[in-house]
C-alpha cells in the first residue's frame, strides 16, 4: 500500500498487488484513514499483473475478488474529498441510496465485478461525474444511462 501526502491530508491511496478478500480488513483500513485525511484520488488494481509470482493454474473466482465497499468513502461527519476511483481486479458494493460518491469525477473500472444494477446505482449517485472507463465488465451486458443529471465528457 501507498499513501502520497503531506502531512495530515493524503492525496492518493494507492495499492498495485495482487490481494483477495482475505486481506479485506486491512484494505478497509487504510481507505477509511485515507478518507479521513481528504485523500483524492484512490487506484486499486489487486490484479495478478502485480504480483511477483502468478500461478497460472490457479482460477480466481469473483467471490474470492476483494469486495471495495463504497459506504467506507462517507466518513462519519465528513464530506467525501474522493475524485478519482480506479478499481482494477475487485468487487463493487453498491448500496442503494447511497450518496457517498458525490464528489467523483472519474471512474475507471477494469476487470471489476458489477452488474447493470449497481453501476446504475454507482452512476446515480455520481452528481458530478464527467469521465466514465469500462473494460473487461463480464457481468456488464446491457449498459443503460444511468439518469439525466450524468455530464459525462469521455
Amino acid at each position: 500500500m501507498h499513501e502520497r501526502g503531506k502531512g495530515s491530508k493524503v492525496d492518493s491511496f494507492s495499492v498495485h498487488f495482487p490481494l483477495s478478500k482475505d486481506f479485506a480488513q486491512q484494505l478497509n483500513q487504510g481507505i477509511s484513514c485515507a478518507i479521513i485525511k481528504g485523500v483524492e484520488n484512490i487506484d486499486f488494481d489487486l490484479s495478478e499483473s502485480y504480483g511477483l509470482m502468478v500461478d497460472h493454474n490457479s482460477s480466481s473466482t469473483s467471490s474470492e475478488k476483494y469486495d471495495f465497499p463504497r459506504w467506507l468513502l462517507a466518513a462519519a461527519g465528513k464530506k467525501c474529498t474522493v475524485k478519482h476511483l480506479r478499481l482494477a481486479s475487485c468487487s463493487l458494493s453498491a448500496p442503494p441510496g447511497s450518496n457517498c460518491l458525490s464528489s467523483l469525477i472519474t471512474i475507471q473500472l477494469q476487470g471489476a465485478n458489477i452488474n447493470e444494477q449497481q453501476l446504475e446505482s454507482l452512476l446515480s449517485s455520481c452528481s458530478s461525474l464527467e469521465a466514465l472507463s469500462l473494460h473487461l465488465l463480464n457481468d456488464l451486458v446491457d449498459l443503460k444511462s444511468a439518469g439525466p443529471n450524468l455530464r459525462l465528457k469521455h
